[in-house]
């Protein structure tokens, strides 16, 4: 690097040659070192070096009885090219022109004694690596638990079906629900009036189940409607469930149905010939 001098004074030939030196050089990134450029003390110059890597915070000029001292406080912030380079001087009052040989630097480890290599940091965890064993352990219980669930799934659907095969068929339940009615019945009209609506509903909640057509909560005609379009039972079939539908909406809404025993005993036997009918 050349280092620029501008003479500003000339006065005799004075002692001493040029040189440069600095305070240490081993240094460690960070670090500040002191450089010097001694100048004969008859010159007067103005000197302003730059180097790649290093960077100049502070200058001073000591002036001394033999030299003239250029002082640079230098900081160091790069690892490479950790030198100061050739100083090329001009002729400078009779002084005739030099090159100052560059001066080397020792990079200085910031690791302890006992790791004196500058490595990679170590990945936590290699990415590439492959544990057989937990993988093996997962994938057992993986397999085990779909195996459970696969059991318990089967279970249940089994569960179901023993359900299904002893729940009580519709015609059972029907029969025993109008054998409770009967015990219930007397003289009484309102009494009998009553067993009417209770009969409707176990014949309809009895058709709902045996068909899977809610006719529960439908009138006579809706009824009808259903049945037909669903064609689910034979046309006679339908024909004697609408007609004992009928029979029993009489008594239940006309205004002087005859409210007596033999009447509802018989509308209950039709009732049951019509429940096994469907059930054939």
């Amino acid at each position: 690097m050349k280092v620029i001098v501008m003479v500003l004074m000339a006065s005799f030939l004075g002692i001493g040659v040029p040189k440069h030196y600095v305070s240490t050089t081993n240094i460690s990134v960070g670090d500040t070192f002191t450089y010097t450029i001694e100048m004969p003390s008859d010159i007067v110059a103005s000197i302003e070096p730059s180097f790649n890597g290093l960077e100049i915070i502070e200058s001073t000029i000591d002036r001394r009885p033999t030299a003239t001292a250029h002082q640079f406080k230098v900081q160091v912030f790069s690892v490479e090219s950790l030198m100061i380079p050739t100083v090329s001087l001009t002729e400078m009052n009779g002084l005739a022109p030099m090159d100052l040989d560059p001066i080397f630097f020792n990079l200085v480890s910031v690791l302890s004694a006992t790791a004196n290599e500058l490595n990679d940091i170590s990945p936590v965890f290699n990415i590439w690596h492959v544990n057989w064993v937990l993988l093996t352990i997962a994938l057992t219980v993986i397999v085990i638990g779909i195996m459970a669930v696969m059991a318990w799934k089967k279970k249940q659907a089994i569960r179901l079906a023993i359900s299904d095969e002893i729940k009580e068929p519709p015609m059972s339940i029907a029969l025993k629900n109008i054998q409770s009615l009967k015990r219930q019945l007397s003289n009484d009209p309102m009494v009998i009036k009553k067993s009417y609506f209770q009969l409707t509903e176990i014949f309809c909640t009895y058709i709902s189940d045996r068909t899977s057509i809610n006719v529960l909560d439908a009138t006579t005609v809706e009824m009808s409607r259903l049945l037909n379009k669903s064609k689910r039972l034979p046309s006679e079939v339908t024909e004697m469930i609408l007609a004992i539908s009928k029979r029993m909406d009489h008594y239940k809404f006309s205004q002087n149905p005859e409210l007596n025993m033999p009447n509802i005993d018989n509308t209950i036997n039709q009732v049951i010939e019509v429940i096994k009918k469907v059930d054939q």
